[in-house]
């Protein structure tokens, strides 16, 4: 039987994405017979043994991303019959060629389409509106699972069912599992200062990573009707049960896209331009820029109150599926 060791970067600055998302492939590997273990920093390890139902074995290292440190590791799980997953921006083209170089078989998860060989054997990119254009430069015969249709959702996702946005109540404010940006307190500061946001169940959520707990949880003291969910043991269902949902444009959005929940979308990293960009011709999102969203946080938030909008960004979700073909991929390593 093969193994699928994942080779993850985890860490507060660069918040936790990478680790979830192959978390929700190890959850579908596992459902296809697959064996799934983690390759991990003590750092990340850490964060892994934090998240809820993370029940996979997890063999730490000391190096991050110094190859000639990390081998004896990787020969201590993997041999060339088993895949290796590489998701995280250290791991340069120079490592998975070394990698590749070894004998080993690797699966890329990718975010950017640079125009440079990958050498790797397969690419993961579930971005939305990705071609395989975007890898013409890759060797032939690499296999590519691209578009949202492929984004690594985990199970509790497929289980929850449809609800209309105006039979909802919570306002959801969610930024990733560290916000490095610091969002979510600078939005509870000016929603706050309004009467009608003091009266709906706002809800913020954070996961293990998030640093400034105290400073959160000191700003909803005085707030009756929100609440802070820390590392949520279903996230699908708190999410599902919103009527707007204001995120980042990262795997969140993706998560809300599935559950059709309408999203007001902030783009707080490069890597999420093309999601951003997307979201927005879509009509699937109401996006802004972090750098300014705080000055129209107030604004945006009353799409709470708008029935129509809310309906139709439901409507236009419908119609793209998301993580639908997620299977396939298990199923293609398995034979290869």
């Amino acid at each position: 039987m093969k193994t699928i060791v994942f080779r993850v970067a985890a860490f507060e600055s660069i918040g936790i994405g990478h680790l979830v998302r192959c978390f929700a492939l190890a959850q579908q590997f596992r459902q296809q017979g697959l064996t799934c273990r983690f390759l991990l920093t003590e750092a990340a390890a850490a964060i892994a043994n934090q998240l809820d139902n993370f029940n996979f074995p997890i063999t730490t290292i000391r190096s991050q991303n110094a190859l000639t440190g990390e081998l004896d590791s990787i020969h201590s799980v993997a041999n060339e019959n088993d895949w290796l997953v590489i998701d995280g921006y250290e791991f340069s083209a120079a490592y998975r060629q070394q990698l590749s170089e070894l004998g080993f078989k690797l699966l890329w998860l990718d975010d950017w389409a640079e125009p440079e060989p990958a050498h790797v054997a397969a690419i993961l990119n579930s971005g939305a509106g990705v071609t395989a254009n975007a890898y013409q430069h890759q060797p032939t015969g690499t296999k590519l699972f691209l578009g949202p249709a492929y984004h690594p959702l985990r199970p509790e996702f497929f289980k929850q069912p449809y609800r209309k946005a105006r039979d909802c109540e919570a306002l959801s404010i969610i930024f990733g599992g560290s916000d490095p940006a610091n969002l979510m307190t600078s939005i509870a500061t000016v929603l706050s200062a309004d009467s009608n946001f003091r009266e709906l169940p706002l809800q913020f959520i954070c996961g293990p990573a998030y640093q400034r707990l105290d400073e959160l949880e000191a700003l909803l003291a005085d707030q009756p009707n929100w609440q802070l969910l820390h590392n949520p043991s279903n996230i699908a269902e708190a999410l599902n049960n919103s009527r707007l949902v204001v995120t980042a444009c990262g795997s969140t959005t993706f998560e809300c896209w599935a559950l059709g929940r309408p999203m007001i979308a902030v783009q707080v990293a490069g890597n999420q331009q093309a999601q951003a960009q997307h979201l927005a011709e879509q009509e699937l999102a109401e996006v802004y820029q972090a750098a300014d969203f705080i000055k129209h946080c107030h604004r945006a938030c009353q799409r709470y109150f708008d029935h129509a909008w809310l309906a139709q960004a439901q409507q236009r979700q419908s119609q793209q599926a998301c993580g639908s073909k997620l299977a396939d991929i298990g199923k293609w390593l398995s034979e290869h």
